[in-house]
């Protein structure tokens, strides 16, 4: 026992000291040597991290979780003091000197003896790359890329060869009305870069090359582990693919041996093979594959954000936009014919324009970080001999302020100028506040405490509480106000679900603009008209009257197992016309994991929730593929024979006289048949609850007498007809359409919608969000 104890104290004893050693072993494993060579450098403040990793932990939350960069140089800032703008820390496994001030980045992009380029792998960018060179190999690597791109011909040609794509997308994106900008962006700017560099048109290469180029890009800034399910393995990868199939590109052209002369040069692998520099000399195949590599990916990244911000500024600044409307314009009436492009000199002529570039450059922080390494050790200012570190200089402006919220009950995204966030926590990295939500929502069984949680942490306010839900950054809204202002601004907030995939992409309640305009009126149509109405209640009493004698006889039941039953049969009676049986029996099985992962975590691997949704809806559109097929052969195609849903929304037409295709037939049956499960099941279970507990309005809702003293509620439309209730007998249900009405609003039937802001949203105290 004695021996037990003192191990155990000896361990108690050395887990401070361990602590300190892996808090500590960065710091004393590379400065201490150098505080030792360089007589006591001393070093920026800041911390290096754990060991390996260093801080690519914190460095990842900000850049990739939170998606908000400036906030890592904020926290150095708050930590240790503005001082110089400098930081010492341990990232992409190197030590590191952040730089964060316009004065010392100046200092360093400036001193070309001082500082070389270095990039945390130069196995990604190429060791012939232009940016993994240094010195005398730069230069020489440098002339002949900008002799390639920057003669007067090449810049004609360039100027002439892109206009065509970016006219044809900007009619495209004006004919669609609302793009996802970043998308449609990165396709036009790849699709112009690679015809420029290698004469590549769209079509299966090029997207081999785009998916490898985006591998590549994920990888180039994450850390240097060459393993297999890092980041960093498979821009390796990708890299390769990409060396193979240029190198497959270069080979064919040097066997035909098409291009004989400068004038004969169509793109930039032409240029690179066949410029020489002063002494004659001309690049090798590694070095031009290389360069090719590295000048795609840099040119199709930032070309691409850099259009991105300058959309996002001239719709946040429709005055800029209108005076560079106005001198495109007039360039434009001085030409001789509407299909004329502009010209390098057109170019030189806009002024106006060109401040707007710089200007969108300067703020809109394209390229985040950038990488040099000391030569020697470096003096500046409090900092003698601050060593041979790799310097990280991020391009971090006072200017601007850059924040993404989007939410998840209440999608709230955009990106803000001064925002002003609500109060709230984002919870733990990828999980978000996912596991409190499932704790009240899945175990205890109480959704509210959720909310109430909030409340008592950080106070009513205006019912507004930032969060992380569903894989995503959320804004939760929980007061009658609130809501109502996201439920009737339609012009600032979308429909949106955590996973489209699960609804269904062709889904009117996933679609938007005039698309979901177009699907709901289908949806009515097949629903709402009157013939469908009277069906629709004709058919479900049967079933439903069936099984209230079965609940009566039985005395006791399970509420939501019987309710659940009834109305999962109905709806698929109305729905796609099937009776009790194996098929049924399977359906439903599916329906409930698709349910079940609806507002599951949206990780799609195996054992998780979301993984066997989507398992299940793919079983349940192959089950309604087939009836669908099975009805196109029978031909059942005139609107008199519509016997459900189904067939509905096979032969309903839209006011152009449209039918919908089969896989927005399958969409929307599928969520159709979802929604109208659930909520019926769930609303029904309530009115049951409700009913058992206020016995008093069930005495009414039976009675001859209702409460306005007529005799007008079930008994008494009963008493003067035979069969079942008629579409007339229940616009006479006064009480009962009161009695569902309050049923509906106290029983909390969807405990949560989904919206996204298409724009920044101003409400009350909280500017932007």
């Amino acid at each position: 026992m004695d021996s037990i104890g003192t191990c155990a104290a000896l361990a108690l004893g050395a887990l401070p000291l361990f602590i300190w050693l892996v808090w500590s072993w960065n710091e004393v494993r590379f400065l201490l040597p150098l505080k030792l060579r360089s007589n006591g450098a001393n070093l920026p403040p800041g911390h290096m991290g754990l060991p390996l990793l260093g801080e690519m932990l914190s460095f990842l939350w900000y850049f990739r979780i939170v998606r908000r960069p400036d906030d890592f140089i904020l926290s150095k800032r708050k930590r240790y003091g503005r001082g110089v703008g400098l930081y010492r820390t341990h990232l992409f496994g190197s030590p590191s000197i952040i730089a964060c001030e316009p004065s010392i980045n100046k200092f360093i992009l400036q001193s070309d003896d001082l500082f070389s380029v270095k990039w945390p792998s130069v196995e990604i960018v190429g060791r012939h790359s232009l940016v993994a060179v240094n010195g005398a190999p730069h230069t020489r690597v440098r002339t002949f890329v900008v002799n390639a791109l920057n003669k007067p011909e090449a810049l004609k040609k360039i100027t002439l060869a892109v206009q065509p794509r970016l006219i044809s997308s900007l009619h495209h994106w004006a004919h669609k009305g609302r793009i996802k900008a970043s998308d449609e962006i990165t396709k036009v700017t790849f699709e112009n870069i690679c015809k420029m560099f290698v004469s590549l048109d769209p079509g299966p290469l090029g997207v081999d090359i785009n998916k490898s180029i985006k591998g590549v890009v994920a990888g180039i800034r994450a850390q240097p582990f060459n393993f297999p399910g890092t980041a960093y393995h498979r821009a390796l990868q990708c890299r390769n693919k990409l060396t193979e199939e240029f190198r497959r590109m270069l080979e064919a052209r040097k066997k035909r041996e098409t291009v004989a002369s400068d004038e004969e040069m169509n793109d930039l692998m032409d240029g690179l093979r066949q410029i020489r520099d002063e002494e004659g000399k001309q690049l090798g195949d590694e070095e031009v594959i290389d360069n090719i590599i590295s000048l795609v990916i840099a040119g199709y990244e930032s070309t691409s954000v850099a259009t991105m911000w300058s959309l996002y500024y001239l719709c946040k600044y429709p005055n800029v936009l209108r005076q560079l409307k106005a001198e495109n314009m007039e360039i434009r009436e001085r030409k001789k014919g509407d299909g004329d492009f502009l010209t390098m000199d057109d170019i030189s002529e806009m002024k106006y324009t060109r401040k707007v570039v710089e200007e969108t450059i300067r703020i809109a922080n394209v390229s985040p970080t950038i990488f040099r390494r000391a030569n020697e050790d470096v003096d500046y200012q409090e900092y003698p001999k601050i060593g041979r570190l790799l310097f990280g200089l991020d391009t971090f402006t006072q200017t601007q302020k850059t924040s993404k919220i989007p939410s998840s009950s209440i999608q709230i995204d955009g990106i803000s100028d001064g925002a002003n966030i609500p109060p709230g926590n984002m919870g733990l990295p990828f999980f978000g506040e996912m596991l409190s939500f499932l704790w009240y929502f899945k175990i205890l069984r109480r959704p509210d405490d959720f909310i109430i949680s909030k409340r008592k942490r950080y106070g009513r306010g205006v019912g507004i509480y930032k969060t992380h839900l569903f894989g995503s950054p959320s804004i939760i809204a929980c007061d009658p106000p609130i809501n109502k202002f996201i439920l009737q601004s339609d012009d600032l907030f979308r429909i949106r679900w955590p996973s489209v995939d699960l609804v269904g992409r062709h889904s009117f309640v996933a679609a938007e603009g005039e698309t979901h305009s177009r699907l709901k009126t289908f949806v009515l149509n097949a629903i709402n008209k009157p013939d469908s109405l009277k069906q629709i209640t004709q058919a479900v009493q049967p079933r439903l009257i069936s099984s209230l004698r079965s609940w009566a006889d039985k005395g006791r039941i399970k509420a939501s197992d019987e309710t659940d039953k009834v109305t999962f049969q109905n709806i698929c009676q109305l729905f796609v016309s099937l009776e009790p049986g194996p098929l049924l029996d399977e359906i439903n099985k599916d329906i409930k994991g698709v349910v079940a992962g609806i507002r599951a975590q949206p990780f799609n691997i195996p054992g998780t929730a979301n993984h066997h949704a989507l398992q299940c809806r793919r079983k349940l559109i192959a089950k309604f593929r087939r009836i669908l097929e099975t009805r196109k052969q029978k031909g059942t195609a005139m609107n008199e024979e519509i016997t459900d849903l189904m067939d509905g929304l096979m032969h309903v037409r839209d006011g152009e006289g449209k039918l919908l295709h089969d896989e927005a037939v399958l969409d929307n049956i599928v969520s159709l048949v979802i929604g109208g499960y659930e909520s019926t099941a769930l609303s029904t279970m309530w009115s049951l609850y409700y009913l058992y507990k206020f016995p008093d309005v069930l005495w009414r809702l039976r009675s001859k007498m209702s409460p306005f003293g007529v005799q007008e509620e079930h008994m008494a439309i009963r008493e003067r007809k035979e069969g079942f209730i008629t579409m007339d007998d229940i616009s006479e249900m006064k009480y009962t359409r009161k009695v569902v009405e309050e049923t509906i609003r106290m029983a909390n039937i969807s405990p949560m919608v989904f919206r996204q802001a298409n724009k920044d949203v101003d409400y009350q105290g909280n500017q932007k969000i």
